[in-house]
């Protein structure tokens, strides 16, 4: 595992990207209002410093705790008796100081709680991130040791004087524990962090309002059981009249419970009001992503650029906007969105990233390499950018640059399954097999059960003419994922080379069954049919593959193929001329070509044919004796005295 690294912010966009690098895992937040409180049981502030991290200290605090709960009739609950974790939840949730400590599971929660002003005043706040998925590290508690084990049994130490930590989510969860998204850790070892993120406190109402406006993350959404809306309405809290801000704050409310058609009522009711340009501009750009989560995107659009003409300068909402163009597949105005949101903020990697990756869908590699090559410049640390640009030059067919970048991404993070199967597609591309498989045993090592890794190294085999191995890769991908067309139409490809027909067909019909619009299992059934003689079924499946890939020259080769067997040559060169016409550089059409004319005596047509053929790198010779013993062979079958320039041509 990478090495984490901590920082200090003051934007939410700085978090953001801190929280990326957390991607090789399961990990839990922790936010705290004050940076220099530790990463302890709340009952710990309870005992001297010299206690700390007694865990026997603290197991007697929590003892005693229970003792008197129970003494005093606080362990039943709807007529349920509490076990001792259970009564600790309740006592923790009603602000005891207990062994549990609060985690969440969204990074963005954990934020808000680090922006909480310190009950001593103003400070930085912090973020705690710990990976969770460790079982060295972690026990899951199961709902029977909830019921049926005490607290001491969970402080048990082990022959080295450790005692183990316990992760638990309650099984009878309260709007709370949902809207926080909890867990709860606690033991007796002491718990390290992958990683700290400092919150400065000038940011900390900046990054509120961000929270608010981004996630709908506020006190109510924090806090939405009846305890909390008390909190909400406590006499250190303002009285707040349902007017503007009121419905900007319910209409938030709303949007977080799902209530998407309230929230725009509220925001509705905001622009009737006309408040001032900040509040209108903040309430068409929330009902517009109310409208986009309703999947309304021209009514989206709409109110986002009503708020740009309020706010020309408000980068967030060009983004918005942006990226509802981008959904809408209208990847002109949101690469101008994001051109504006550049503008405005040109130290933003994430931006460049966004409008790289828009680039790429409209097929501008070009454009899409420079962007991610500004925003490494900005981030020369961020290795998922460095895979996005290795792929947009593996798509460039510059597989030297693409093995440089996803180089770079190992060595920036060694343990990147993704980065060693990009690079061993590159170095398979190229042609470079040992290095190829070499790569996608490291990325299945990494992640045993990585399906792409197994097809690639299975096409990489099958490449190299290690069928066997090929065929022992693909059926690995399709136990991992017995629903995937992929594994199973290479798995046919490579049983079609062996000469085994009926397991070859027996793949590519999966394949189709799986994904019936599948046009390469269609090409590669075809392809069988025809090997087998069956020519009335290799043409359907190539008519078929044709019907759902128009431009497939591939199936046009195929079907010309069946039939050149068939007899039926102008057929043939028809199909043959729609395969060149598709990709002029198709060699082998050529070659087909060439010889269906052959058959009906186009001399000059043929001899043309075969010279761009061989011009092209096809060993023309060895294809026409893979037919034919020889010329004379040819010959005596077909009754056709072939010219002796083309004879010289097709002799050994």
């Amino acid at each position: 595992m990478a090495k984490k690294v901590s920082k200090r912010v003051k934007t939410l966009n700085g978090f953001m990207k801190w929280i990326e690098q957390f991607n090789d895992g399961q990990y839990l937040f922790r936010g705290v209002s004050k940076h220099t409180y530790k990463l302890e049981a709340s009952a710990y502030r309870r005992l001297p410093e010299t206690d700390e991290n007694n865990s026997a200290r603290l197991l007697k605090i929590n003892r005693e705790l229970i003792n008197k709960a129970r003494l005093l009739g606080h362990d039943r609950k709807d007529g349920h008796y509490l076990s001792d974790l259970e009564l600790l939840s309740e006592l923790q949730h009603f602000g005891a100081a207990t062994c549990l400590i609060d985690f969440t599971r969204s990074a963005q929660v954990a934020l808000w709680f680090a922006c909480q002003q310190s009950s001593t005043g103003e400070a930085n706040g912090k973020v705690f991130a710990m990976r969770s998925d460790d079982p060295a590290i972690f026990r899951t508690i199961t709902p029977e040791l909830v019921t049926e084990k005490n607290i001491e049994y969970f402080f048990q130490e082990d022959e080295l004087g450790r005692g183990p930590l316990y992760q638990w989510q309650p099984k009878q969860q309260n709007n709370r524990v949902i809207a926080q998204q909890s867990i709860f850790i606690f033991g007796g070892s002491e718990i390290v962090a992958a990683a700290e993120c400092v919150i400065l406190k000038s940011g900390k109402l900046e990054i509120l309002d961000s929270l608010d406006n981004s996630a709908g993350i506020t006190e109510a959404s924090i806090y939405p059981d009846f305890d909390g809306f008390a909190r909400q309405h406590a006499q250190n809290k303002p009285y707040i009249e349902p007017n503007v801000q009121g419905y900007l704050q319910r209409g938030t409310e709303s949007h977080l419970e799902g209530k998407l058609d309230d929230a725009i009522v509220y925001y509705t009711e905001v622009i009737s009001l006309q408040p001032d340009v900040l509040t209108l501009s903040a309430a068409y750009t929330k009902r517009g992503n109310a409208y986009r989560a309703k999947g309304e995107v021209d009514r989206a659009i709409d109110d986002y650029t009503k708020a740009i003409e309020l706010e020309p300068n408000n980068a967030e909402v060009y983004r918005l906007r942006g990226n509802a163009y981008a959904n809408e597949r209208d990847f002109d105005n949101a690469i101008e969105d994001y051109s504006n949101v550049i503008e405005l903020e040109p130290d933003d990697a994430a931006i460049y990233n966004k409008r790289a990756g828009t680039y790429v869908k409209k097929n501008d590699l070009d454009n899409a390499i420079e962007d991610y090559t500004k925003a490494i410049e900005l981030e020369p640390n961020d290795t998922p950018v460095y895979n996005r640009r290795a792929n947009v030059y593996f798509q460039k067919g510059e597989f030297d640059d693409s093995i440089k970048d996803y180089t770079t991404s190992i060595q920036l993070k060694p343990d990147h399954t993704y980065a060693y199967n990009g690079r061993g597609r590159a170095y398979s591309k190229k042609g470079e097999f040992d290095n190829a498989i070499r790569d996608y045993t490291i990325s299945i090592q990494l992640k045993p059960d990585h399906i792409y890794a197994y097809n690639g190294r299975g096409n990489t085999y099958r490449a190299k003419g290690e069928f066997d191995n090929a065929i022992r890769d693909y059926t690995t991908a399709i136990q991992l994922q017995p629903d995937d067309p992929y594994a199973y139409n290479g798995r046919g490809r490579v049983y079609r080379k062996k000469g085994e027909f009926n397991n070859s067909i027996e793949d590519y019909t999966t394949a189709i069954q799986l994904k019936p619009d599948d046009f390469y299992a269609y090409g590669g059934r075809g392809r069988v049919y025809t090997t087998k003689g069956e020519f009335d079924n290799a043409i359907k499946d190539h008519t078929t593959a044709i019907q759902l890939q128009p431009d497939d020259p591939y199936a046009y080769n195929g079907q010309g193929i069946v039939y050149t067997t068939k007899g039926k040559f102008d057929d043939a060169i028809r199909a043959y001329n729609i395969a060149i016409q598709l990709r002029p550089d198709y060699a082998k059409a050529y070659y087909n070509r060439g010889k269906a004319r052959l058959y009906l005596q186009e001399w000059e047509e043929a001899k043309s044919d075969l010279t761009i053929a061989e011009d092209k790198g096809v060993d023309i010779t060895t294809e026409f004796h893979n037919d034919y013993a020889s010329v004379e062979d040819f010959e005596q079958k077909t009754g056709i005295q072939l010219p002796p320039d083309i004879t010289e041509m097709l002799t050994e």
